[in-house]
């Protein structure tokens, strides 16, 4: 990957454990990206993005006083931040699905899981910049589709083509299909 189209960006850092974010930062300059800052609670970074349009924010699971959730909806929905669409990346020591579930529906971008590897967030970052999810904006939800790719292609081909189901590897007309099931 060129790490030279990483170059211009503005990253934050959101980690309490200072040891934790100096690696993630390490990691981040030696892509070639020199403009990363660190704040060690939400408050300070909701400060900060306040002043400072960021592309990309990492914020750990542990972080406090606003859990990662509550972070995620206040730089989307409620807090006076300059880019309330930047990339949020939740670092995790090993999510639970529970929590996976619900910053996801706060609105985070991604999530990546320890021990870093300058690879993985290279990979991370590609990924979230160059290949970004739609952002969806109503009322309910302020964020990037929830939906996987697949989903999002099906839900856009609905009325196209017919499904294939994997488990008997034959094709399936829809449900709406007139001619019901003896039609296959």
């Amino acid at each position: 990957m060129k790490t030279e189209n990483l170059t211009h960006l503005h990253i934050l850092i959101v980690d309490g454990k200072a040891g934790n974010a100096r690696l993630l930062r390490g990691i981040l300059l030696a892509l070639g990206i020199a403009n990363v800052v660190m704040a060690e609670n939400t408050d300070q970074a909701l400060e900060t993005m306040a002043i400072t349009n960021f592309h990309v924010v990492f914020c750990d699971e542990a972080v406090g006083p606003l859990d990662a959730a509550e972070f995620v909806l206040a730089v989307r929905r409620k807090a006076k931040v300059r880019n309330p669409r930047a990339a949020m990346v939740l670092v995790s020591d090993g999510p639970q699905r529970a929590q996976v579930e619900q910053v996801r529906d706060a609105g985070i971008n991604d999530l990546i899981v320890r021990p870093l590897s300058m690879n993985s967030v290279e990979r991370k970052l590609h990924t979230l910049l160059f290949a970004p999810k739609r952002f969806v904006e109503s009322e309910a939800f302020f964020g990037p589709d929830r939906r996987r790719e697949k989903d999002r292609r099906a839900g856009e081909a609905e009325n196209s083509a017919p499904l294939h189901d994997r488990r008997e590897g034959q094709l399936l007309r829809r449900r709406t299909d007139p001619r019901g099931p003896s039609a296959r």
